[in-house]
């Protein structure tokens, strides 16, 4: 999972345990820029500010709404620039079947308006809704994991086409606008019409989220870290850290990855990765593959980089409800830097 600037965007990237960590990650040396100290969190956050970026929120009623955990596409390169990715407050990028890999952004605190291409769910959608206390929203999933998530303890906060949500909010474009010219990427949202949805439905209601630290200061423990390369098997990324305005900056395919609406550089304050098991289950995807389990419970092994600097850190969730930690070895916690997370 990788964790993104100026919102956090926490950009989970969760990467096979069996991997070797020094194969896929390579550091280059930053200088962090100064800043102020003083943590927030990871509890008792005040009302106005978001806990998922440690930010006051520009519109406070904004964080009235639950959160939105959209499903949205990451390949192939055609797919790509997605619509809205700037606007979530945590993204997590993860394997599917074939080691290809998808995003599911979290939304919340902050507006935005055209969103996607949606695409269909994975095992560790069963998971990321929960921790968010999330309105979950995607397009189509193989019958097994259609099946687990309809007996899902967050079944009753599901928005997709299986589930027969219309347009709005889910809504399809014609084929010939969208650059990879097939069916599966034409449905798009915005946040909007997923909030009247939600109201419709008696499920707009804030959440009570608390877990992470921020502090505005860069680590005295970290190690130079300008640049990030993630070996994902089939589309490597590279985030790259800019000391003008402290954040990464994302690639993939050695592409500039940008947002199909703004054409503004993807960028978070925040890239944390994540080490997680990753298991094939007994569902079927396709003829081909059976659907992957990432096994995002317990506790692992994390990286976390911010201000041109990379930590060694613990990931745990002790509970399934409610948000994941990130301590030290001590069990303490590792503070973000306010913004997004990727």
């Amino acid at each position: 999972m990788w964790l993104a600037p100026s919102t956090i965007c926490i950009c989970l990237s969760l990467l096979a345990a069996r991997a070797r960590r020094s194969s896929l990650i390579h550091l280059l040396p930053a200088t962090p820029p100064a800043t102020p100290y003083g943590q927030i969190g990871p509890y008792d956050f005040p009302a106005i500010m978001n806990p998922l970026t440690g930010e006051v929120a520009t519109d406070p009623t904004l964080l009235d709404h639950r959160p939105l955990a959209v499903k949205i596409v990451n390949e192939p390169a055609c797919a790509r620039p997605q619509y809205g990715l700037n606007h979530a407050a945590v993204v997590f990028e993860h394997y599917v079947e074939a080691w290809g890999t998808r995003l599911t952004a979290i939304f919340y605190g902050e507006a935005a308006g055209k969103l996607g291409a949606v695409r269909s769910a994975r095992l560790i959608n069963l998971e990321l809704p929960a921790i968010f206390d999330a309105i979950f929203v995607f397009s189509g999933s193989s019958a097994g994991v259609k099946a687990r998530l309809q007996a899902a303890d967050f079944a009753g906060r599901v928005v997709a086409s299986e589930w027969k949500a219309t347009c709005p909010p889910l809504c399809r474009v014609p084929v010939e606008t969208v650059p990879c010219a097939d069916l599966e990427h034409t449905l798009f949202t915005t946040l909007p019409e997923l909030w009247a949805q939600a109201a419709k439905l008696g499920l707009d209601q804030r959440p009570q989220l608390a877990g992470w630290a921020f502090n505005a200061a860069p680590s005295l423990d970290g190690q130079p870290a300008a640049a990030i390369h993630v070996g994902y098997v089939n589309s490597p990324v590279d985030w790259r850290y800019e000391a003008d305005n402290g954040r990464y900056h994302r690639w993939q395919d050695g592409v500039r990855h940008v947002d199909a609406e703004t054409r503004r550089r993807l960028s978070v304050s925040n890239v944390v990765v994540l080490f997680a098991h990753h298991v094939y289950s007994d569902i079927r995807e396709s003829s081909n593959f059976y659907s992957l389990e990432i096994q995002f419970w317990g506790q692992g092994q994390a990286l976390i980089f911010r201000d041109g600097q990379g930590v060694e850190a613990q990931w745990m969730r002790p509970a399934r409800g409610g948000l994941f930690q990130l301590v030290d070895a001590a069990g303490r916690p590792v503070p973000l830097k306010p913004g997004r997370t990727w």
